[in-house]
C-alpha cells in the first residue's frame, strides 16, 4: 500500500477514535468537523479493506494451486 493510503487509513482510525471520545461530543464544531472527515474517508477505507481481503483470498488460492493433490 502506498504511503498516502496507509496514511489515510491511520487518518481514519484516529477520526473514528476522536469521534468516541465524549470531549468531541461536547464540542459541535469539532464533531461535525469529525463526522464529515469520516463520511469522506470510508468509502476509500471499505475498498481498501474489501481489496485486502481479496488479495487474502487470491494468496489462499495460490497457495492450493502448489498443492499437487489440491491443483486436480
Amino acid at each position: 500500500m502506498s504511503a498516502r493510503l496507509t496514511e489515510l487509513t491511520a487518518e481514519f482510525g484516529m477520526v473514528e477514535r476522536a469521534l468516541g471520545d465524549p470531549a468531541a461530543l461536547a464540542d459541535s464544531r469539532e464533531y461535525a468537523r469529525l463526522t464529515r472527515r469520516h463520511r469522506e474517508l470510508l468509502p476509500l477505507v471499505t475498498l481498501l479493506r474489501e481489496r485486502d481481503s481479496v488479495q487474502a483470498d487470491l494468496d489462499g488460492a495460490r497457495e492450493l494451486l502448489s498443492d499437487p493433490d489440491m491443483r486436480e
